[in-house]
């Protein structure tokens, strides 16, 4: 047969494209990819959402309290005519979300994704001054009891090591010397002479921001009992903060991150 004649035997031609089987495996392969990839997708927009209103928040706290400073107003006063023009300075809830001045914490709560919750842990002490610090009643078991869960105590994490349990003490037993921290003891969460912390927040302002968190070399002990010479818990929480001034962090959702 010469080489130009096309041959009609089936088994010497060449058939392109896809058989319809092969066509519906590629789709079947394509619908389990994309119904793993959208709750994946999800979750992460959701996370960096919420980051972005937290951030957001933060920028304006900062404005109101520094304006504040500058004037005679009070910063709720000035939270109320930042609010206005919020959007215009970029203050935004990326899901839209309204946001109201807490005078208890000195923070900004926003309908959509609430307190951070160091915030709102901060916000229960102020409101149950009688039941913390140094109290032989069970941290763990009083917010459970406070938040009518019995299964979940506020954990964060720190680079993806071991769990952090945030709990709270007090250097002078009042809601103005009360400060939050961060440890790895899970077993001991609540129980009381368990002071070590690996996250310590200035919920008092006594180096800079309220509220920002410093890291502190694991395992430190945060005791703050007053001595016979006259260390106070207050002198030794600053000197803390202050040896680790350079160690800023911020609470992002349930992580830890280095502030920029």
């Amino acid at each position: 047969m010469p080489d130009n004649v096309p041959s009609h035997n089936p088994k010497l031609r060449r058939i392109g494209g896809f058989t319809l089987a092969e066509l519906l495996i590629v789709v079947a392969i394509v619908g389990v990819l994309v119904a793993i990839a959208i709750p994946v997708f999800t979750a992460q927009l959701a996370k960096a959402q919420e980051a972005t209103c937290i951030a957001n928040r933060r920028s304006m706290y900062a404005e109101v309290v520094t304006t504040a400073m500058d004037s005679d107003k009070s910063e709720l006063e000035v939270f109320k005519e930042i609010d206005v023009q919020r959007n215009q300075k970029g203050y935004m809830c990326p899901n839209g979300g309204t946001w109201t001045w807490i005078e208890s914490t000195r923070s900004i709560k926003c309908s959509k994704h609430g307190l951070g919750i160091d915030e709102e842990m901060y916000s229960w002490i102020d409101g149950n001054r009688a039941l913390w610090g140094d109290s032989s009643k069970d941290d763990k078991k009083i917010w459970e009891e406070y938040k009518k869960i019995t299964d979940k105590w506020p954990v964060v994490s720190d680079d993806g090591k071991d769990p952090l349990y945030l709990k709270f003490k007090s250097y002078n037993r009042k809601d103005s010397g009360t400060f939050l921290f961060a440890s790895t003891l899970g077993s001991a969460v609540g129980e009381h002479g368990q002071w070590k912390a690996n996250y310590v927040c200035d919920n008092n302002g006594l180096i800079g921001e309220k509220g920002q968190w410093y890291k502190v070399p694991s395992g430190t002990s945060i005791a703050m009992v007053d001595t016979s010479d006259g260390v106070t818990g207050e002198s030794k929480m600053k000197e803390l903060l202050e040896a680790n001034k350079n160690n800023k962090y911020n609470l992002v959702g349930d992580k830890f991150v280095a502030a920029s």
